[in-house]
């Protein structure tokens, strides 16, 4: 399976208002070059987005309507004590 390449990342674009580079933090690697879970962080609108929560390594920018509450929620929950501060304020998974 081919992991994503974290050079890879800075041409995404928050889906919602098109801002970026995203904030990137890695999680998981499995190579020193290859990502296989994370978030990616649009600082313009606060949205976050997984890397590697239904499909390991695959960043899913879905937009509000796409997006599996639940499921984020237990993604988030599990990774909480990586997840950068300036993230968690931002969403509330309670």
């Amino acid at each position: 399976m081919n992991k994503i390449d974290p050079e890879m990342l800075n041409i995404l674009a928050c889906p919602i208002d098109k801002h970026y580079p995203l904030e990137s933090y890695f999680f998981t690697w499995v190579a020193a070059d290859k990502v296989e879970t994370g978030i990616l962080f649009c600082s313009k609108c606060g949205r976050w987005y997984p890397i590697g929560n239904k499909v390991k390594t695959i960043p899913e920018l879905y937009p509000d309507s796409l997006r599996e509450r639940e499921h984020e929620i237990e993604w988030f929950n599990n990774w909480r004590h990586l997840i950068p501060e300036k993230i968690k304020s931002w969403w509330v998974t309670e």
